[in-house]
């Protein structure tokens, strides 16, 4: 969703997936309201995921930008290009965010605002799946993401 002055930036990478592209897009976009952006950088997908993302981009749902890249790198081309005081990422298209969203931030507000919040939502065969929730200026602090590929949220954390 295209927002003029959003208070929430939904930041996501993206590269080849297609066959959950659908689903975790819409599982975001079901929850959000005139307060947040959605920016996606896709990492030139070449299965089919650029253009079902470019449709979405068509339509006003999303902010998209196409760039070979590391993970890192995507993410903070996605904070770069988005404009909300806090900063919702670590998100991929292979996740589906289960219907909390409002409660996350809403914690955040209560418990952590200021902070960093990491909630990690599961363990798989992939690993944890997580979300990050911080404000704009603490992540221009410890300086965004770097260009890894892998361990660049653990990177940010850290600092």
């Amino acid at each position: 969703m295209i927002v003029p002055h959003p208070r929430y930036s939904i930041c996501i990478t993206c590269r080849n997936e297609i066959n959950t592209i659908h689903a975790s897009l819409n599982s975001i976009l079901e929850q959000i309201d005139n307060r947040f952006e959605v920016t996606v950088v896709d990492s030139k997908s070449t299965d089919g995921t650029l253009d079902v993302l470019r449709e979405y981009a068509k339509s006003g749902k999303i902010k998209l930008i196409v760039k070979k890249c590391t993970r890192g790198e995507g993410r903070q081309i996605a904070f770069e290009n988005s404009s909300g005081e806090y900063v919702i990422s670590n998100l991929d298209m292979d996740d589906i965010i289960a219907p909390k969203l409002e409660e996350f931030i809403e914690f955040y507000h209560r418990k952590c605002d200021g902070n960093f919040l990491l909630a990690i939502s599961s363990l798989s065969d992939r690993g944890a799946q997580n979300v990050t929730i911080a404000p704009r200026s603490l992540i221009l602090q410890v300086r965004g993401w770097r260009n890894l590929n892998y361990s660049e949220d653990w990177d940010l954390w850290s600092r």
